[in-house]
């Protein structure tokens, strides 16, 4: 796949290859070197006030992707069902309280907004997904995320 040059690997295309490999596109050509890129979309969560009876979908992802941050505020606790690349798990308010104390991604805590559930730096190979589970108001969810197609 790369020209090789009397000393072995074309060093420019190397680096090239290095430089792109979070960034595609259609395909490109450069010399004899044919690469696959990946498309980078940065998207972004805002939902406002909505009523969960049972279960909400906050974000639904396929493909691969990095989850950059996503805050969620609800009016009591609830539960989150976190899906990330086909491996589901559910966790109480409870139970996120216990993991953020030890996972430094994770922020869980009760202020004047509500009770507020942060993660960030989440990156997935194939889907993320993230639901609210219980009976509560959605106050407010956002965040960003980045997917390459």
């Amino acid at each position: 796949m790369f020209r090789l040059s009397r000393s072995g690997i074309d060093p420019f295309l190397l680096v090239l290859a290095e430089e792109t490999r979070f960034v595609r596109a259609d395909k490109i050509e450069i010399g004899k070197v044919e690469m696959e890129m990946e498309k980078k979309r940065t998207e972004f969560v805002d939902i406002r006030n909505e009523k969960v009876n049972g279960s909400y979908k906050i974000l639904s992802v396929k493909g691969a992707g990095v989850l950059d941050n996503l805050t969620v505020i609800c009016d009591s606790e609830f539960t989150v069902n976190i899906e990330i690349d086909g491996d589901a798990r559910s966790y109480t308010w409870s139970d996120l309280q216990t993991i953020s104390e030890d996972v430094s991604d994770i922020a869980v805590f009760q202020n004047d907004l509500g009770y507020v559930f942060a993660m960030r730096n989440i990156s997935f190979t194939s889907s993320f997904s993230l639901r609210v589970l219980g009976d509560c108001v959605i106050k407010r969810a956002f965040g960003k995320y980045e997917s390459y197609r």
